[in-house]
């Protein structure tokens, strides 16, 4: 029976992940998950570490099963694999990405022989240092199972998306003895089981709410708002490119005239109002904006002359991705550059990439994995980056545009006559700064922060340029979203997300959308207008993770005065 409740706690944590975040978000059963993981290690604290370490495998599994089904889509779609062929890569990746459930459970062993300090204290310390420690492929914080409450979400503000994993620990801990309690009440008459765990019990009351307190009380940036702007953003689902679409001309048209048509139909529809207009990741696969001699069939013309084509006859500065060439031949950035209504244009270049989806680990050490993985991009990564800027326009007159005629069609093939005939248009006194993210960054809470380092360029807002087609169309899309949600609430900006297949929105410097996202395969575009917020810094942007370190620091040292002799 010992087994089966075991593998029962398993199953239910896997349940608990799937259904606290979106799309479902049910805060209830998001606490099933930490509830489970707490359990489980319960129940092993009279095993040994191989069998500890066996049942910390089966957990990862459940969960990755269970809560994350879509990377066994993006698998096979990424290495052309039947479901048969790609099952065992599948589960060969679940313990690779997934050492830090490994070292909750062994941690956990460790420091309940070494030490008697309280294990209330512990399961949040190890939940922390997991998510801040250990590298995960797509990560899938503890502390992202707030998603599914509004007001303890907030704590992100303070102590960033894995901060919150203290919050919801302590509240699994407190759920946990209720059920202890209820189950065997006669250990309330036993003074030293009390002694031990009231402390415990009423710190994690105290954590609980206080963040609901601080959650509910938490002021709105926007108050602090030194202007808005338009914004413009399009969904154009021309669907996955793979890679024997690279040299398609059909493809490759399709998806320069969707570009083309959403960007024209955002201008038009704004009424020469749209200060910027945003492109998903993807939109234009395979090329780039730049010329590259070197690398062959990576400049297109034609591209190069869509963008700046839509920047002059909109009077419009555009963010959208594309590929510029590396130091090498073979490879490239993934890169956001900013096209402005001056007809400049300045890059930012992706710095985290994904493992087997923009690159292949070690492939100069076995290069048969590229036939093996044939769909990985051959990207390389930048090193730190910098806020793009651009100006506001100092006027914005409601005005009607007229169709553009052949004329002007024509000058699309001809770049370098758009930008020679470049009207003249006086700078504004406003500069904006973005912190723009290509895809995976938005789910890295340091990684933006550090786009906050200097003071004299502090971002006004957060774009996410992303593509989820490689990944169905349901789950991925909103869990993915929900992730990259908490760096609205870390830094208290607002959040734009572009996503090519769905979903594509605004978020508040609360992390709720300001509009209904754009349904996963719709093809359109919207409008807002969002407050600039410039100069507000929240405790997240001041302190980083530093009261998680010092918090962890403290434990440590109280269970090394209290370790068993």
């Amino acid at each position: 029976m010992i087994p089966l409740r075991r593998a029962s706690y398993c199953l239910l944590t896997g349940a608990g992940f799937l259904l606290g975040l979106e799309p479902f978000g049910f805060h209830g059963a998001a606490l099933v998950a930490p509830l489970g993981a707490i359990a489980l290690s319960r129940s092993l604290r009279r095993s040994s570490y191989a069998r500890v370490l066996g049942w910390s495998l089966a957990f990862a599994c459940a969960v990755q099963v269970i809560a994350l089904p879509w990377i066994m889509i993006g698998l096979m779609n990424i290495a052309r694999l039947s479901a048969g062929a790609a099952l065992p890569i599948y589960f060969l990746h679940i313990p690779i990405y997934s050492l830090r459930f490994p070292f909750f459970f062994l941690g956990a062993h460790f420091v309940r022989r070494q030490t008697r300090i309280p294990m209330l204290y512990v399961y949040p310390a190890l939940a922390l240092a997991g998510d801040l420690w250990i590298f995960q492929n797509f990560p899938l914080y503890w502390g992202s199972l707030t998603a599914g409450n509004e007001t303890l979400r907030q704590v992100a503000a303070l102590l960033g998306g894995p901060g919150a994993a203290v919050v919801v620990f302590a509240e699994a801990s407190l759920l946990y003895l209720a059920l202890v309690f209820l189950k065997r009440r006669r250990l309330l008459s036993n003074r030293r089981f009390v002694r031990r765990i009231l402390p415990g019990a009423a710190l994690s009351v105290c954590v609980v709410l206080g963040a609901a307190l601080y959650g509910s009380l938490r002021s709105d940036p926007a108050r602090s708002a030194t202007g808005e702007l338009t914004l413009g953003l399009f969904q154009s689902n021309p669907g996955p490119a793979r890679e024997e679409l690279r040299n398609d001309p059909e493809y490759a048209g399709r998806a320069l005239n969707l570009f083309f048509n959403l960007g024209l139909k955002a201008i038009v529809d704004g009424g020469g109002r749209v200060d910027l207009l945003v492109a998903p990741e993807s939109a234009v696969p395979f090329f780039g904006t730049e010329p590259a001699p070197d690398h062959a069939g990576l400049y297109s013309p034609t591209f190069r002359g869509v963008v700046a084509f839509l920047a002059r006859y909109g009077d419009v500065n555009i963010l959208y991705n594309e590929l510029t060439p590396a130091t090498d031949t073979t490879h490239y950035y993934n890169t956001a550059s900013l096209f402005d209504r001056h007809g400049q244009r300045t890059s930012y270049r992706k710095q985290k990439l994904v493992p087997f989806g923009e690159y292949i680990p070690f492939e100069a050490q076995m290069p048969f994995l590229r036939s093996v993985f044939p769909e990985v991009s051959r990207y390389v990564p930048a090193s730190a980056q910098a806020p793009l800027h651009f100006d506001l326009k100092s006027v914005r007159e409601t005005r009607s545009f007229q169709p553009p005629d052949e004329s002007a069609l024509r000058m699309l093939e001809d770049p370098e006559e758009i930008l020679a005939a470049w009207p003249e248009r006086v700078r504004a006194a406003r500069t904006v700064y973005l912190a723009p993210l290509v895809c995976y960054e938005g789910l890295f809470p340091g990684l933006v922060r550090d786009l906050f380092d200097d003071p004299d360029k502090q971002p006004a807002l957060l774009v996410n340029l992303t593509n989820d087609s490689w990944f169905g169309e349901r789950i991925e899309n909103h869990q993915h979203q929900d992730q990259a949600r908490f760096r609205a609430i870390e830094t208290g900006r607002f959040l734009v997300r572009a996503n090519l297949s769905g979903l594509s929105t605004v978020f508040d410097a609360f992390g709720r959308p300001i509009a209904p996202p754009m349904a996963v395969g719709e093809v359109g575009v919207r409008l807002f207008r969002i407050p600039l917020v410039q100069d507000y810094r929240t405790g997240y942007l001041l302190w980083g993770d530093a009261p998680l370190y010092l918090w962890l620091s403290i434990l440590t040292l109280i269970a090394w005065i209290r370790r068993r002799s």
